[in-house]
């Protein structure tokens, strides 16, 4: 019965009273009809009725759940009295608390079971709106967080017979006895059961929630959410969807309150259970290529581009502002030589920022007291590290770095799902570009508890005012950023589009080198990939894994065009570069040679031969002069094994070269036990 109904036939000097509890103080209207339009509208206030739940007690509450349990809300006497449920309380204790819940207008007596208006009802019942309502405070908050995102978390809080028995509609056609839950969740996860039980639903209106809430968001869609894209779709139901969902152990529909984890949700939530959504994404996740119009890959620009910044500081004096950031003009200069900066797709990202983090992070380059800018030993190494080393780094850091605007608390959780089900993915395969983020941040919502996520949250955020709350859809979308500014950036995966929207993800052969994953046998190479022409342009067909060959021939050629092909340019400027970084002509031949397909031409080994043997070197080292005033005072000192690993080399019979990092004062003390004295001319002794 609705609400406005059950009101109606009550006495007025009943309505009143409804009046005074509900409305809390006032005087009630003194016309029926206003007074019962007055009641209907705070007793379907949603936070109304929880304040005033709260004023019940704990026996009233059990109660009332008894109703909500049925069908249409409604129960016996004799139900009540003989439960075994209430078996603690006496009759005359169900009987106060019955008609408790009668005066405070929770609990309604059906007319028609009434001979006598001395006679105690026989049927009690709760109307619909308040009793759909309370249904979501009371019967749905018994449920945890893994029982409503999960469909293993709801399956096992019902009995095997529940389930086995045709209880439940889907059983009716029984398939075999099932003897543990493993062995039912198997069943229950098949592609061919789930989309049977998906055609069950017979509701065209609810058939399309359904697949919008999957497709579109992952399978949690609040009402709030819908009714902003409500168009063309039924009125929300709650109680209707609910049952239909929950028969068919497809989903649920329920108030969701997540703001203890951090999470800003407080809404009606149609939830899919995550693994009926794998399932359902899955099986549409492998994208037809044809249908991409552009496909995005950077390949192994990011790997060539911290070596081009390594070298530049390496072979260049970069000083640094009183702040420790590197002066704009050489930031200029450095982004001018990097790869990533000539491409589109990536133009929102500033590369050198995330470069020289990087590198500063790994302890690659070091800020040194002079305000200057140097390589540690390390940053030295980079170059001489295998791929495989390099890509580790890269993962390694995507995975610990926080950005400023980043989510701070949920997205590491989230990180670390992706990394794992990175794993799982197929080589060279499309997928949606949300699968995986949908994936990951729907096995984190069911993970709440296991993952401790609300005492986590209060222990940082108890004494804070800014409290860093998401809300579920900015958990996906920001799994999304990041995997495009991390790993697109490094080439891992590559993004496809149709009509300029980013529609597809697929993990590459860079990303299976990244991340340990066997490539599919196809990828393999079949024969080399270089044709050098005479004009000394190298092109190289990326067939297999050519992501070394990429990076060599970056150190010694200039990059043309990175595509299907890759495209590269030999300078004398370039080889004269690759060769002051320590190449040889001989180690750029022969990576040209056994890659080639053909022969090298002839010119082309002249002019690197002849660019390479052009380039020379000097040796610029700080040191200090020791002067002695005979020949006979500098012999003592050169001979003396307590300064003598000092002595860096013997430039007269009265002039030695020394190192004095080690510090004048130490250096003078030890001249001192062998009775000669130093005058310092500038020098500090404590340097």
């Amino acid at each position: 019965m609705l609400l406005s109904k059950a009101l109606k036939e009550k006495p007025v000097s009943a309505l009143k009273e409804f009046y005074s509890f509900w409305e809390g103080g006032g005087a009630a209207p003194s016309q029926v009809k206003k007074l019962v339009i007055t009641l209907v509208e705070r007793m379907k206030d949603e936070d109304l009725v929880r304040k005033r739940l709260n004023l019940l007690s704990k026996k009233l509450l059990e109660v009332l759940k008894f109703f909500l349990r049925s069908e249409s809300f409604s129960g016996s006497l004799a139900q009540i009295l003989t439960s075994k449920t209430f078996s603690y309380m006496s009759q005359y204790e169900m009987e106060a608390a019955l008609n408790a819940l009668q005066k405070r207008g929770f609990l309604f007596p059906e007319a028609t079971a009434l001979t006598d208006a001395r006679e105690r009802p026989k049927t009690l019942f709760i109307p619909q709106e308040l009793g759909e309502i309370l249904q979501n405070f009371l019967w749905d908050e018994e449920k945890d967080i893994y029982d409503t995102f999960s469909l293993r978390g709801y399956i096992s809080k019902f009995p095997m017979n529940f389930l086995e028995g045709g209880i439940n509609p889907v059983f009716k056609k029984h398939y075999g006895p099932v003897e543990n839950l493993d062995e039912l969740m198997s069943r229950l996860v098949r592609e061919d059961e789930v989309f049977h039980r998906i055609g069950r639903i017979g509701d065209d209106g609810l058939k399309k929630v359904f697949e919008k809430a999957v497709y579109e968001f992952g399978g949690v869609l609040s009402k709030a959410t819908y009714e902003k894209i409500n168009d063309g779709y039924p009125e929300w139901d709650r109680r209707a969807w609910k049952k239909v969902l929950e028969e068919n152990l497809l989903g649920t529909v329920r108030h969701l309150s997540l703001g203890e984890y951090g999470l800003n949700h407080f809404d009606d939530t149609l939830v899919v259970f995550h693994e009926v959504v794998d399932v359902c994404m899955t099986a549409e996740s492998h994208m037809d290529p044809s249908r991409l119009t552009d496909v995005l890959s950077l390949g192994v620009d990011l790997i060539s581009d911290i070596s081009h910044f390594i070298s530049f500081v390496n072979h260049n004096k970069i000083r640094l502002t009183l702040s420790g950031r590197i002066y704009k003009t050489a930031v200029k200069k450095i982004r001018g030589n990097f790869i990533l900066n000539k491409k589109k797709q990536i133009e929102d990202l500033d590369i050198f920022e995330y470069i020289y983090s990087f590198c500063l992070g790994n302890r690659m380059i070091q800020r040194k007291g002079d305000r200057n800018l140097s390589l540690t030993v390390k940053g030295k190494a980079w170059d001489h590290q295998p791929l495989e080393r390099k890509l580790f780094r890269l993962i390694s850091s995507a995975g610990e770095e926080w950005e400023q605007g980043e989510d701070p608390f949920h997205l590491p959780y989230l990180k670390k799902l992706f990394m794992k089900h990175m794993q799982d993915i197929d080589v060279n395969a499309w997928y949606d570009v949300m699968y995986l983020p949908f994936k990951c941040r729907n096995q984190y919502l069911a993970s709440l508890d296991k993952e401790n996520i609300r005492d986590a949250f209060q222990n940082r955020y108890q004494y804070t005012q800014s409290t860093g709350m998401r809300d579920i859809v900015q958990l996906s979308h920001s799994l999304f950023m990041w995997i495009r500014n991390r790993f697109f950036l490094m080439g891992l995966v590559d993004l496809g589009s149709s009509e300029g929207k980013t529609t597809a993800i697929r993990m590459n052969m860079l990303g299976a080198k990244g991340f340990g994953v066997s490539p599919p046998p196809s990828a393999e190479g079949t024969q080399n990939p270089l044709i050098i022409n005479p004009d000394f342009e190298v092109i190289l067909f990326q067939e297999g894994d050519s992501y070394d060959l990429i990076t060599q021939i970056d150190k010694f050629a200039k990059r043309i065009k990175s595509d299907n092909t890759y495209h590269f340019k030999i300078t004398k400027s370039s080889v004269e570069k690759a060769v002051a970084k320590g190449m040889s002509s001989s180690q750029i031949l022969t990576v040209l040679s056994e890659n080639s397909r053909v022969g090298i031409p002839q010119n082309v080994i002249y002019s690197i031969k002849e660019w390479a043997g052009k380039v020379k070197f000097v040796s610029l080292q700080q040191a200090t002069l020791l002067r002695g005033r005979n020949r006979e005072v500098v012999d003592r000192i050169f001979q003396a094994g307590i300064v003598k690993s000092t002595i860096v080399e013997r430039l007269s019979p009265t002039v030695l070269v020394i190192n004095t990092d080690s510090g004048v004062k130490d250096l003078k003390e030890a001249m001192e036990k062998l009775g000669i004295f130093m005058e310092c001319e500038g020098l500090k002794e404590g340097g």
